[in-house]
């Protein structure tokens, strides 16, 4: 593999420029089998590919100027024309749905959800990849199925067939998205240690209620406060306490997977126990009572309120104002339960949302350059952008981010679509060959703290079947809705009489609701993707 900064100047040795997107051409020039063909670059004669992409604010000259294009296509002899989708998430799907609908797409799409790939899979608007996939044209990810082999189980589809490529990032730490934040500076004040199990965390919470952490006179502590249905924020993040990994929300469905056996997560024992300590915290206020009503501003407000106020906090990334009052803490052991912490199922690889449709004549050309990217550094170049990197002593470096502006806004106006782009980030490579972007960098102080904890089996978000997505579907809505009125019936609950009625009816109510069916659907979803 060529390295960045050694791209290939030979002489372009073409005529005249070969387009692939050539839609009058029959169906059948346009699936020629090219699978045994090898790609050299750069080409001996010039090709041209049309690549539909989605940026809000962006258009195709955009992409056109970026000095990665120009070195790509130097070096591989492979002209990019970019069809650019604008507007927000739901403008960009209509457009996509009137491309197919047209047949006006390009030859290959970046912006494929799952459903869009199984779609278009199955009216052939798309095309299997893996003929592709060789030793000589496509090395880096042949690579990377061997490095790391579940990636090629995360890209394969329930007909056997890979439609697109992976999106691998081996920063574990990006992937731990519920770190418990304390505040230290109480913890220290009151002459308090970092809680090691629930029942001392129930003793510090108790402290920082009644003992006036903050100074201010006035009964203000929030000792613990969490958003209901948060991405990061939510109560089933302390279920890992009792061995329950889960969170709520479509993606994770309330499923939860132990030594291969998919389980309704509300229904587990360590569930049912980590609702009855939050419903003492709850009952003695101290997990804030806003817990359901709150948005997430609300509670944004008041972790960064000027004077501290909140003394524990779930979240990725520290987001308090007074950032350096507060510290990540290992999480604490429940009675009778081992930790099991949620861990997002991205950190053993991704779907990129990548894909080759059928009136691409040069699928194995197309493959091969996307293959190029697929490398630590030149992922980095597409994701941050070449205008945001410099290089000292074989270390890609991150140059200062510009007054005024946003890491977040750097990156985009230098890169192709940020991490959306597909590619490859090794865990081995960082600070050997390029450095974490600023975002990441606080999470190096934590690295390792929640490794112990950590699930070996997080739902890992199977590519449904069609007839499976229906049924679980039907099923799905029913089901959350109870967990829903459960968590609120029980965190409410005045006495353990009550909550265990509460815990009986939720049982009860579930298994009417066809849980089981639920769950042996998701069952045999995770067994189809184990076995690939």
């Amino acid at each position: 593999m060529k390295k960045w900064l050694h791209l290939s100047v030979a002489a372009l040795m073409a005529t005249g420029s070969l387009v692939a997107c050539n839609k009058e051409e029959p169906q059948q020039a346009a699936q020629t089998d090219k699978a045994s063909q090898d790609v050299t670059f750069p080409l001996k004669q010039p090709v041209t590919l049309k690549f539909d992409v989605s940026k809000s604010d962006k258009d195709s000259k955009f992409f056109e100027d970026l000095e990665l294009t120009k070195r790509m296509e130097k070096e591989t002899n492979v002209k990019i024309v970019w069809n650019v989708l604008t507007g927000d998430s739901k403008q960009v799907d209509e457009k996509k749905k009137i491309m197919f609908a047209s047949g006006s797409f390009g030859d290959a799409v970046l912006n494929m959800t799952d459903q869009d790939m199984m779609n278009y899979s199955s009216q052939g608007l798309i095309v299997p990849l893996e003929s592709y996939m060789n030793e000589k044209n496509t090395p880096n990810l042949m690579e990377l199925f061997k490095k790391r082999p579940f990636n090629k189980n995360v890209v394969t589809f329930p007909d056997g067939h890979i439609y697109t490529i992976p999106k691998y990032t081996g920063f574990k730490e990006t992937f731990i998205e519920n770190r418990l934040w304390i505040n230290k500076v109480w913890l220290d004040k009151l002459g308090l240690s970092i809680p090691k199990t629930t029942d001392e965390l129930y003793t510090v919470l108790k402290a920082f209620k009644e003992k006036d952490p903050n100074g201010n006179g006035n009964a203000d502590e929030i000792p613990l406060t969490l958003v209901d249905e948060h991405a990061f924020m939510h109560m089933e993040s302390f279920m890992g306490m009792w061995g329950v990994a889960t969170k709520s929300g479509l993606f994770d469905s309330y499923l939860t997977v132990k030594n291969n056996k998919v389980s309704f997560a509300p229904l587990e024992a360590g569930f049912k126990d980590g609702m009855k300590y939050l419903n003492k915290l709850y009952q003695e206020k101290l997990l804030d009572n806003e817990v359901f009503t709150q948005k997430e501003a609300n509670a944004l407000a008041k972790i960064g309120a000027t004077t501290d106020t909140v003394g524990l906090f779930v979240n990725k990334t520290n987001l308090a104002k007074n950032r350096d009052n507060y510290i990540a803490i290992a999480p604490p052991k429940a009675p009778g339960y081992e930790v099991n912490w949620y861990v997002h199922p991205g950190s053993a690889g991704a779907r990129s949302k990548f894909a080759i449709t059928k009136s691409n004549k040069y699928p194995e050309i197309t493959l091969a350059w996307m293959d190029k990217f697929f490398t630590t550094k030149d992922t980095y170049l597409a994701q941050f952008g070449i205008d945001s990197l410099t290089e000292e002593a074989g270390v890609l470096k991150f140059k200062p981010i510009p007054a005024g502006m946003t890491e977040d806004k750097f990156y985009d106006t230098n890169s192709y679509m940020k991490t959306d782009w597909p590619g490859v980030i090794y865990d081995e490579d960082i600070d050997k060959t390029v450095e974490l972007p600023f975002m990441w960098r606080e999470l190096l102080s934590y690295k390792g703290l929640y490794d112990p904890y950590l699930t070996k089996n997080s739902w890992p978000r199977p590519i449904l079947t069609d007839d499976e997505n229906e049924k679980i579907i039907a099923l799905r809505t029913d089901l959350f809705n109870a967990v829903k009125s459960m968590k609120s019936k029980l965190l409410t609950a005045r006495d353990d009489a009550a909550f265990l009625a509460e815990w009986v009816k939720f049982s009860n109510d579930v298994k009417k609701m066809n849980v089981d069916e639920y769950v042996k659907l998701q069952q045999a979803a995770y067994d189809r993707f184990m076995k690939k």
